[in-house]
């Protein structure tokens, strides 16, 4: 447990995604094919998608929305799967342009955790 947790903290996860820097996620998902994204999405639970929504110019989010409640279940697991890789990848390289090291980021992640649940 304690070296998937170490492994998990290497590189981007999807599952984190809303962890991460917002700065950092907006420049990714604006720069993404709607389709990637879209894809990405589906099958997300539904807080966490209207939460990156809300991080995206509202037309943007608003096509999103509309293509997600059409294509969420006609998208296969393993288009779900390339499409959420795909943001990672472009987010690790983000936070490398922007000098953010894992590390740091995840120092900041449990600090933040750490004071929500005092």
């Amino acid at each position: 447990p304690e070296s998937a947790e170490a492994i998990r903290r290497e590189s981007v996860q999807f599952a984190d995604l809303l962890a991460y820097p917002e700065e950092a996620i907006k420049a990714v998902i604006e720069r993404m094919n709607l389709d990637v994204v879209v894809q990405a999405l589906s099958q997300w639970p539904p807080e966490s998608a209207q939460a990156l929504l809300r991080m995206m110019p509202s037309k943007r989010a608003q096509s999103i929305s509309k293509d997600l409640s059409y294509f969420s279940d006609k998208t296969s697991v393993k288009q779900i799967a390339k499409a959420r890789r795909d943001i990672c990848v472009e987010l690790e390289k983000e936070l490398q342009t922007r000098s953010l090291l894992m590390k740091d980021i995840w120092a900041d992640i449990d600090k933040s955790v750490a004071e929500r649940t005092q």
